[in-house]
């Protein structure tokens, strides 16, 4: 099957991810981290890494600069 360029295929620990930041609104990445940590959705940060860069990068999450 093929998909529409441009779009993202959501497994489960992003919809989880998605779904933490969604129920606290404001997160640090710290803290997101912490979270899938307890949840066990994700224990290995450089693949949280990746899969909050990825969903970043998508424009489901967005990263915002404190002044």
């Amino acid at each position: 099957m093929r998909y529409l360029k441009g779009s993202v295929s959501l497994r489960y620990r992003d919809r989880e991810l998605l779904h933490l930041v969604a129920d606290a609104r404001y997160m640090t990445h710290g803290q997101l981290f912490q979270l899938a940590q307890a949840k066990a959705l994700e224990v290995d940060r450089p693949v949280f890494n990746w899969r909050v860069r990825r969903l970043v990068n998508s424009g489901l999450l967005r990263k915002q600069v404190v002044p």
